[in-house]
């Protein structure tokens, strides 16, 4: 009698993902899950996800890959400011924490993204802005074959890395800000605890993802050159093969192997926007600033901006401080991408349509030419003097 509504509600939705997690996933990917459908451009349950929308106006593009558990209204209304901003092409997508969330997820949804003939979001991005578990999200996609091309990544509110500690971390401020009993677990239950709890979980399902792991290299090479899905497989194995260290408790590798793929082999120019709140709860600062370091020395242009609202709240609250980044600085950038060597590790690094994208972009507007007085006519000489 003590419950109310929104006790009710918090354990509803509990329950909801402890069955959503043990359900298979061709459920997923006919939208039944959720009672609706779903909103991934990958499952078949909402094709107007699905299509492309560039017929809705023109301009720049946008990919938001959104928070755990955003809901379809939320991002649409994300989807809303970038168009009042001149984005005519905007595409959302949820980050599902099935997915995302743990090693099992990741393998399942490499494997998945793999096997498919065409990677949704293998196209042409002005920008690509990752929202908390975005970030993980984006490292999944790009492993299981998307073949994005973008020059701008926002990075907000995130990153949150692939390792134990990151999420231990980040659920343990998101139950602080749930009702009972869920605000209670990170009084009661201590940090060490909870995260070897993590970590034992983990540990099983790199297990797991170590068998299917050798189970699929097996099948790769009886497979090599006689059927076309054994190209398939180089995602999930290449999940597969950091499994092992990953069941004794050891993440370092995985963390490096998110970072490279996300930042490395960039084209001459690569813009990563970090916005950041130094006393955010559900990420350590000082994750942010290794990843912002890395991505400097693997030739990226970084830029920080601080803002004090909560987690992934920013681009509601202070948008201007996104797009002012997003949109200045043009004149730097192009010159650093005429300056800068290419990377041979990245084919787009040598293409001058980009460099040259940039100069013009980066040219002031013309100002109009200074009006010079006319000189006055001589008076004609008056012929009797």
């Amino acid at each position: 009698p003590a419950l109310t509504r929104a006790h009710l509600w918090t354990l509803m939705r509990s329950l909801f993902f402890c069955l959503a997690a043990l359900a298979p996933a061709s459920a997923w990917q006919n939208g039944r899950i959720a009672g609706r459908a779903t909103t991934h451009p990958k499952f078949r349950g909402n094709a107007r996800f699905a299509a492309n929308e560039k017929a809705e106006g023109e301009g720049r593009s946008a990919l938001v890959l959104g928070w755990f558990d955003a809901k379809e209204n939320e991002l649409e209304l994300v989807k809303k400011i970038y168009k009042k901003r001149g984005y005519g092409d905007v595409t959302v997508a949820p980050s599902l924490i099935a997915s995302v969330a743990k090693p099992r997820g990741w393998y399942r949804t490499v494997k998945e993204m793999s096997a498919q003939p065409e990677h949704p979001f293998s196209r042409k991005y002005d920008v690509v802005h990752v929202m908390s578990g975005g970030f993980l999200n984006l490292y999944l996609q790009l492993l299981g074959g998307a073949r994005m091309d973008f020059d701008t990544l926002v990075l907000d509110s995130t990153p949150i890395l692939p390792r134990p500690s990151s999420f231990t971390r980040f659920a343990r401020a998101y139950m602080a800000t749930m009702p009972a009993p869920f605000s209670l677990v990170p009084k009661l239950v201590p940090l060490w605890l909870h995260l070897g709890f993590v970590t034992l979980r983990w540990s099983f399902a790199s297990a797991y993802v170590f068998v299917r792991y050798a189970l699929s290299k097996v099948g790769a090479k009886l497979l090599a050159g006689k059927s076309p899905t054994a190209g398939a497989l180089a995602g999930p194995l290449q999940i597969g093969s950091m499994a092992p260290k990953a069941v004794l408790g050891s993440y370092s590798h995985v963390v490096a192997n998110c970072v490279e793929t996300v930042f490395g082999g960039r084209p001459a120019g690569f813009r990563a926007i970090f916005v950041t709140n130094a006393a955010d709860p559900y990420l350590k600062y000082r994750d942010v600033q290794d990843v912002m370091a890395k991505a400097k020395e693997l030739g990226c242009v970084v830029q920080e901006v601080p803002v004090k609202t909560d987690h992934v709240k920013a681009v509601f609250r202070k948008p201007a401080a996104i797009f002012g980044s997003i949109d200045g600085n043009l004149p730097e950038l192009a010159a650093a991408a005429a300056a800068a060597p290419a990377k041979a590790s990245n084919p787009a690094a040598t293409d001058p349509a980009l460099v040259e994208a940039l100069k013009e972009r980066s040219k002031p507007p013309p100002e109009a030419a200074p009006k010079v007085p006319k000189p006055e006519a001589e008076a004609a000489p008056d012929p009797e003097k």
